[in-house]
């Protein structure tokens, strides 16, 4: 990947994932930073490391401070970086919520957040589609990975 997006601290992590987050080949790494900008511990990374500022749970306006909005997951932040990176058409894969327990048990959370988000990206003409192979979220609407050629030419509006 071009870049990795960390929300939580190494010490939330198993130390197998720690390992393979520190031995990534992402050209940039994306963190937040906490309490007078203060670093969360992935100093070690070989990538460059861009800080950003955790903005409002489940708020979906972007481009509006210089704040990164979140979610009960790291992907809503993802999803908000590309926005703000200047992203017309962004496509979810490997959002499933089906793996993770803590996700699960918030999904109704989480599922309310992307709502906000997608009707905002749709105000703002972002594309913003989930194309996992199985996913439980389904506030986000879907698309096939096998269908996605006709939005690499078409203008950001559902073909």
């Amino acid at each position: 990947p071009d870049y990795l997006v960390l929300v939580n601290p190494p010490s939330s992590f198993p130390p197998v994932r720690v390992g393979q987050i520190s031995e990534t080949r992402a050209a940039t790494v994306f963190a937040p930073t906490y309490h007078a900008l203060q670093p969360i511990g992935w100093d070690a990374l070989r990538a460059p490391i861009v800080r950003f500022v955790l903005g409002e749970r489940g708020a979906a306006e972007f481009g509006q401070s210089d704040r990164l909005h979140y979610s009960h997951d790291s992907t809503f932040v993802a999803a908000g970086l590309a926005v703000l990176m200047g992203a017309r058409r962004i496509f979810l894969i490997g959002v499933d919520f089906r793996d993770h327990a803590d996700l699960a048990e918030r999904l109704a959370a989480c599922s309310s957040h992307w709502s906000h988000l997608v009707a905002w990206c749709e105000r703002n003409g972002i594309l913003l589609r989930n194309a996992s192979r199985d996913s439980a979220l389904t506030s986000v609407p879907r698309v096939d990975l096998r269908d996605l050629e006709p939005y690499r030419r078409a203008p950001w509006r559902t073909p």
